[in-house]
């Protein structure tokens, strides 16, 4: 027996015990819009809508002052609706070239620094801001890191997200390796990877 609403008394014939069986109802059937938020139960946000990840297994140096993209560690995701945010997770292994010499990361979002410099002082030894950063106490040391950032992009775009680098000496900054990049088992080579998650408003 088909299932039919009656109009005028509200009343539903056709149903059998147990409910309606599966896949009566699909998304032909609802009207544009007419399941809103304010429809559904509680606690339904904060779901993952989508995983999309980035692998860097190969080594990447700098010796730029300034800051310069990291190649080969970015990574694009489109939100599916202008309220939901993006959470990035970056996991960094490197070193720099010379004992206690520093190397600087920002976090970006198509290409550009997405912290800028708000949280630096206005002038002085303090002014330099950034996501984080290496100081590895010697050459063939390495450090290890990883944050998390939740961006609210307000729009339905695809936004690339990748990491800024730069070193604060005459030294070389490296990624996926040691400070010096030497020829031995302690030397490992470790990947880096950033990874990007819709996550539902």
């Amino acid at each position: 027996m088909p299932v039919s609403i009656n109009g005028n008394t509200g009343v539903i014939t056709g149903v059998a015990v147990g409910g309606l069986p599966d896949g009566i109802v699909d998304a032909d059937m609802l009207a544009a819009n007419a399941v809103t938020s304010g429809k559904l139960a509680s606690g339904v946000g904060g779901k993952i809508l989508q995983v999309l990840q980035t692998v860097k297994t190969d080594v990447f140096s700098t010796t730029s002052n300034s800051y310069v993209l990291v190649t080969g560690l970015t990574q694009a995701i489109t939100a599916a609706s202008t309220s939901n945010k993006i959470l990035i997770n970056v996991t960094l292994y490197g070193g720099v070239s010379s004992g206690n010499y520093v190397a600087g990361f920002k976090l970006a979002k198509d290409s550009t620094a997405m912290d800028g410099n708000t949280i630096g002082a206005a002038s002085g030894n303090n002014a330099e801001s950034g996501t984080f950063r290496f100081r590895n106490a010697t050459d063939t040391h390495a450090e290890e890191a990883s944050f998390m950032f939740l961006d609210t992009p307000a729009d339905t775009n695809s936004h690339t997200y990748g990491i800024l680098m730069k070193v604060f000496s005459s030294a070389t900054a490296r990624l996926g390796t040691t400070g010096t990049n030497g020829n031995y088992d302690q030397h490992m080579r470790c990947p880096c990877t950033i990874t990007v998650m819709e996550v539902s408003a």
